[in-house]
């Protein structure tokens, strides 16, 4: 005798059970509580959040977050497991922004000879009367089923659950503090800022995120700032250019890195026959002892020198994201 052949009845009452929803659901118990909730009549219709919810003969229709509390399950272990279902031809699945729609795939032949038409049922005799008696004319062959390849398999959806971006990267931290060291350490002719203020902050972020975070470019324009003799002061209008100047914008800080107030002669210095020496190109610097050194020595100056001259001279620190380029 075939053990896997015929077929059993299975109450429906078994869903009040306490115990029923319990544990977690495995694999059988996912298959066989559909089978309980499909709807088994005609047709059915009910309302969620006032949207009218129609359900065939067959179907099974709730939110896929309800059906994961129900078997205690993730949400992703649910589409998981409705996915095997929908590969090996149990059921299809279709979600809109109100339910999830599973329909049982041959439902009339897991139900045997009961329900085939409406509700009308096919009446079972009586235990003690023989099978034999019953007219073959009154039996009812179950309808055809479409062949499985013809049924559209749609792929699962959530439209409930919103797919959210991907994360953008985290931009790197700016030590504000440094990069005001350093400034003072590359730009002793400018004038020295007392106090790094929350705007000042921000502005420094800005600019810093536009140099893509780039130690060495800041230094460079440190530099060249420092080596220009207009923006130390040497013009007609008397100005010079300092920290707020700098990250005010998009473009100072740009301009000075493509050369635009570069002195347009080399600085020289002449030595009389008397001794003395004299730079009448140069008027007077002022404010933090300037030591004339060309922009193109300075600039060949790498970032780790830079650093380890702050942190002997000033007792400060290295960030961890500082390094030279390769």
């Amino acid at each position: 005798m075939d053990d896997v052949t015929g077929w059993i009845k299975l109450s429906r009452k078994i869903l009040q059970e306490q115990w029923y929803l319990g544990e977690k659901f495995t694999k059988a118990m996912c298959w066989i509580d559909l089978l309980l909730l499909a709807e088994w009549r005609k047709e059915r219709t009910f309302f969620i959040r006032g949207i009218e919810v129609v359900v065939g003969r067959g179907q099974v229709a709730m939110p896929l977050t309800d059906i994961s509390k129900r078997w205690n399950l993730a949400v992703n272990t649910v589409r998981a497991r409705l996915r095997e279902m929908i590969k090996d031809g149990r059921v299809s699945v279709k979600a809109d922004n109100v339910v999830t729609r599973i329909t049982i795939l041959n439902w009339e032949k897991y139900q045997g000879l009961e329900m085939l038409v409406d509700n009308v049922s096919v009446e079972t005799p009586p235990a003690n009367v023989a099978q034999s008696v019953v007219p073959p004319a009154q039996v009812i062959e179950p309808e055809t089923e479409p062949l499985i390849e013809d049924v559209i398999v749609e792929e699962l959806q959530a439209p409930d659950i919103p797919v959210l971006p991907p994360a953008k990267p985290k931009k790197p931290e700016v030590d504000c503090d440094f990069v005001l060291r350093l400034y003072h350490d590359r730009c002793p002719s400018l004038p020295k800022v007392l106090k790094l203020s929350d705007k000042r902050k921000m502005k420094i972020r800005v600019r810093f995120e536009e140099m893509k975070f780039d130690y060495e470019t800041l230094q460079q324009v440190f530099d060249k700032a420092e080596a220009s003799s207009f923006m130390r002061g040497d013009n007609n209008r008397g100005w010079r250019a300092d920290f707020d100047w700098i990250f005010n914008n998009s473009t100072n800080w740009l301009k000075i890195l493509e050369g635009k107030y570069d002195d347009r002669k080399p600085i020289t210095t002449i030595r009389p026959t008397n001794g003395s020496i004299e730079n009448p190109g140069i008027a007077p610097i002022g404010g933090g002892g300037y030591t004339p050194t060309t922009a193109s020595q300075r600039q060949k100056l790498s970032v780790l020198t830079t650093l380890a001259k702050i942190e002997s001279e000033q007792g400060g620190y290295i960030p961890t994201s500082v390094g030279s380029k390769e």
